[in-house]
């Protein structure tokens, strides 16, 4: 559908493949045809949200459990545990079902439409690899911001100790040590 493979990304291009992704392919507003395919995105989405959801599901009712008193500190050492490996792999699930609908959409725009099964035995193998990669991604976002507040903050502190000797303020000055 898309005349060369690489086109800038502009908000035009993103709305245009919007309209060719729920519309028919032969041109006609057959409402079955986007039908089929918003169900089958949402149908994987909701899969997605729901093994986002699942360590949160066990998780949350250990805070209601202390509350009243029902169980001992016992109850952390197998929630914690549990909680923790069902975060890692539904991560990785949640992940992999989101690779899932853009290889399906990306095949749809790129006139080579898959079926769920198919895309899913591309998919699926890779499903720690795009774990990792988020991960990754998540330490290098996080490594960037820790780094900008840093310098942010020596810009502070070599702003205000300029500040206070222009100004001669001997209480800054001492407060920081000179």
């Amino acid at each position: 559908m898309a005349q060369t493979p690489l086109q800038p990304l502009s908000v035009g291009n993103v709305v245009r493949a919007a309209f060719l992704l729920y519309r028919d392919p032969a041109g006609t507003p057959d409402l079955r045809y986007r039908a089929a395919r918003l169900s089958t995105y949402l149908g994987i989405a909701v899969r997605a949200s729901l093994w986002a959801l699942l360590p949160l599901l066990v998780i949350l009712p250990i805070p209601f459990l202390f509350l009243f008193d029902t169980v001992g500190l016992s109850i952390l050492w197998i929630g914690i545990p549990v909680g923790s490996i069902l975060l890692i792999f539904g991560s990785a699930k949640y992940i992999t079902n989101l690779a899932l609908i853009s290889r399906l959409a990306f095949g749809f725009l790129a006139n080579k439409p898959e079926t769920v099964q198919e895309a899913s035995f591309h998919v699926i193998p890779k499903m720690w690899r795009f774990l990792q990669a988020s991960f990754l991604t998540f330490l290098i976002i996080f490594g960037v911001y820790i780094g900008l507040c840093l310098a942010i903050l020596i810009c502070v502190l070599v702003g205000s100790l300029i500040f206070s000797i222009s100004q001669n303020n001997v209480l800054v000055l001492s407060l920081l040590g000179l």
